[in-house]
C-alpha cells in the first residue's frame, strides 16, 4: 500500500495519507497510455480532418466559462474539460442526446473504465433516472447532468445541446491524494475518447432523423 506521495496532490484541501487503494482497482502506469496519445492540439487537428463533426475543446477549470461550471453539483472543482461537436440533427432533448452519447445502460467498455479503473458504481438496469448507470442529478432546458462518485473522486458529466452543437462538460473533484494522482493519468484517455464519442452520437442522431 502506498501511504504517502509528497508533492503530487493536485486537488483542493489536504491529501489523505492513510488512504487505502480500493480492492479491485486496476492500476496502470502513465506510460501505458503514452505511445498512442499525441498532444491535444495535434490529435484534434488530425481528428477534425477526418470527422464529419468538427470538435473543439477547453481543458482546465480556468479555461471554461463560469456559466458552464455553474451546472456542476459541487463547487470545489479539481479538474474540468469541455468538448463541443457540430451536428445537423433535428431538435432533441438533452436527455435524448445524453442517451445517444453514453447509452441507456453501461457497456462493457464503460464498466471497465468507470468501475474497474475508477471504482465508480453503475446501475445495471435501464431506468428513466439513470443514463449509462449514472444518476440523472439535474435537468434544464438545454442540459442534463449525470452524477456519480467513488472513494477517490466525485464526477459530473453534463451534456448541453443547441441547434448546431452538442457539448460534454466533465468535472471532477478529488476526494483524496490517490484520486489526484490517478485521474490525471486516465484523463489523457478520456480526452482521446470524448471527440469520438460525441461524433458518434451526432451521427446516430442524424441517422435516426434520416430514417423518419
Amino acid at each position: 500500500m502506498i501511504s504517502h506521495l509528497p508533492g503530487t496532490y493536485l486537488g483542493t484541501g489536504q491529501p489523505t495519507t492513510s488512504f487505502k487503494i480500493p480492492r479491485g482497482t486496476l492500476i496502470l502506469p502513465s506510460w501505458f497510455f503514452l505511445p498512442w496519445l499525441p498532444t491535444k492540439e495535434i490529435f484534434l487537428h488530425h481528428y477534425n480532418n477526418m470527422s464529419p463533426h468538427p470538435t473543439t475543446s477547453l481543458v482546465g477549470v480556468k479555461s471554461i466559462p463560469a456559466e458552464h461550471l455553474a451546472l456542476a453539483s459541487f463547487p470545489a472543482i479539481s479538474y474540468a474539460d469541455f468538448f463541443t461537436a457540430r451536428h445537423s440533427a433535428p431538435q432533441a432533448s438533452p436527455e435524448q442526446w445524453a442517451r445517444a452519447v453514453f447509452g441507456s445502460t453501461p457497456s462493457l467498455t464503460q464498466k471497465i473504465i468507470w468501475t474497474v479503473l475508477l471504482g465508480i458504481p453503475l446501475a445495471a438496469k435501464r431506468s428513466p433516472d439513470t443514463i449509462a448507470g449514472w444518476k440523472v442529478g439535474g435537468r434544464g432546458k438545454d442540459w442534463v447532468r449525470l452524477e456519480n462518485r467513488s472513494r477517490i473522486l466525485r464526477a459530473n458529466l453534463i451534456v448541453r445541446v443547441s441547434q448546431d452543437d452538442v457539448s460534454l462538460l466533465s468535472v471532477v473533484r478529488y476526494e483524496n491524494w490517490f484520486g489526484a494522482v490517478w485521474w490525471p493519468t486516465l484523463a489523457v484517455l478520456h480526452r482521446y475518447l470524448v471527440p469520438r464519442i460525441l461524433s458518434g452520437a451526432a451521427s446516430r442522431m442524424e441517422s435516426r432523423a434520416a430514417k423518419l
